[in-house]
């Protein structure tokens, strides 16, 4: 037998970006959903006033330097709800997303105890003061140390992407351990479809019926006469939400 001189490199296959599972295009999927490819705005307000009693939400694909993961640029995914559209542009069940749940209290107590410490000691302070409301009570007490536990968060995201990195960090953790499992991953989808974080949130733009309607007036408001239909506007108008 040949003796190795030296450690052979282990190369690891690519990982599948959802983009390389193509969507049947113009036919109805799962959750109602509806991938379409719309390549002028004209395109789009045509799809629009044909749907929009039902389509209410909405993912665009966007052109990017490194390379499209989810959607092409002109690419569409819409559906009646927010965790459909979310469920079909990351290809749920093709790549095996889970929801799990975080257990705080085991994984690490000294971060736990920190937060309760330090939470404890603002309160007091408030008090003292006389600035501790009603309301701050009431909040306060939603987030006890017998009762946040822990939070449920994806698991096997696409591309490995860590669930610290795929919310903006605005939402409000889903903290009851008690949630059936489908109304968690509805939250969930819903969460990343408001706050979607880095890497999908910068290919892809999420847009409820009033945003793609705000679009189309504005797209209609700054084009030419003549370019109408041809080109999507360089600006974008600015969120609502």
């Amino acid at each position: 037998m040949a003796r190795k001189t030296k450690q052979e490199a282990v190369i690891s296959p690519p990982l599948m970006k959802p983009i390389q599972i193509p969507l049947l295009e113009g036919v109805p999927l799962e959750g109602g959903a509806m991938f379409v490819r719309l390549r002028t705005p004209g395109e789009l307000e045509q799809f629009w006033i044909a749907n929009r009693g039902t389509l209410l939400y909405s993912a665009e694909g966007g052109e990017t330097a490194e390379g499209n993961d989810y959607l092409g640029d002109n690419e569409w995914v819409f559906a009646p709800t927010k965790a459909a559209v979310v469920k079909t542009v990351m290809r749920w069940n093709d790549l095996g997303v889970i929801c799990e749940w975080y257990d705080w209290t085991t994984r690490n107590p000294d971060s736990r105890a920190n937060y309760f410490a330090e939470r404890e000691w603002y309160r007091g302070s408030k008090k003292k003061k006389g600035q501790w409301t009603a309301t701050d009570e009431e909040e306060y007490q939603k987030r006890s140390s017998k009762t946040y536990t822990g939070w449920w968060r994806l698991a096997n995201l696409p591309m490995e992407t860590a669930w610290e990195d795929w919310l903006s960090g605005y939402e409000e953790e889903v903290a009851d351990k008690d949630l059936p499992m489908e109304q968690v991953a509805t939250m969930l989808q819903e969460q990343t479809f408001d706050h979607c974080g880095y890497p999908m949130g910068i290919e892809v733009e999420f847009r409820d019926a009033k945003e793609i309607e705000e679009y189309i007036a504005f797209w209609k408001e700054s084009a030419d006469e003549e370019q109408k239909g041809d080109t999507y506007p360089i600006a974008w108008p600015e969120k609502t939400r």
